[in-house]
C-alpha cells in the first residue's frame, strides 16, 4: 500500500512559519524606519525655524505708482532667503525672491513694484520656514 499524505510535516510547517515571520518583520521594520525618518526630518526643520524672526522697521507703498519700500531687520537666527508677495482680495503675486541671507541683527532695505491693482497687503515669507511670515497691511 502507498502512503496517504494528510498534511504538511511539522518541520516544513515550522520552516514556513519562520519564513513568513521574517518577511513580515522586514516589511514592518522598513516601514517603521521610513516613517520615523520623515518625522525626525520634520521636527528638525521646525526646530530650525524656532529662532527665526523678522521685524518691520519701515514700510511705504504708493497705490498710484504701485511701488514700495520695505526695511527689515532680522531679530533672530540667520535667514537663508525670503520671498515678497503682494496680495489683493482675489490674487497673490510673487514680487521678488531673495536667495541672499540676512544675518542676525542685520538690516536690509529693498524696493519693489507690483502689477496688481487694489493691493491690500504685502507679505514677507522666510525661505525654509513657511510659518515665519511678516504681513504688512496697506
Amino acid at each position: 500500500m502507498g502512503y496517504i499524505f494528510k498534511g504538511v510535516s511539522p518541520v516544513v510547517a515550522s520552516v514556513l512559519l519562520i519564513a513568513f515571520s521574517i518577511a513580515i518583520a522586514t516589511l514592518v521594520g522598513t516601514w517603521a524606519m521610513n516613517y520615523t525618518q520623515s518625522k525626525v526630518t520634520t521636527v528638525k526643520e521646525n526646530n530650525e525655524c524656532l529662532g527665526v524672526s523678522v521685524q518691520q522697521l519701515e514700510f511705504r507703498y504708493d497705490n498710484a505708482s504701485h511701488e514700495g519700500i520695505i526695511r527689515l531687520q532680522n531679530s533672530g537666527d540667520p535667514i537663508k532667503g525670503y520671498r515678497l508677495y503682494a496680495l489683493n482680495s482675489e490674487e497673490q503675486e510673487l514680487l521678488k525672491e531673495f536667495s541672499t541671507g540676512i544675518n542676525q541683527a542685520e538690516i536690509k532695505t529693498f524696493s519693489f513694484e507690483t502689477k496688481l491693482f487694489g493691493v491690500k497687503e504685502i507679505l514677507v515669507e522666510v525661505v525654509g520656514c513657511p510659518t515665519v511670515k511678516l504681513r504688512l497691511t496697506i
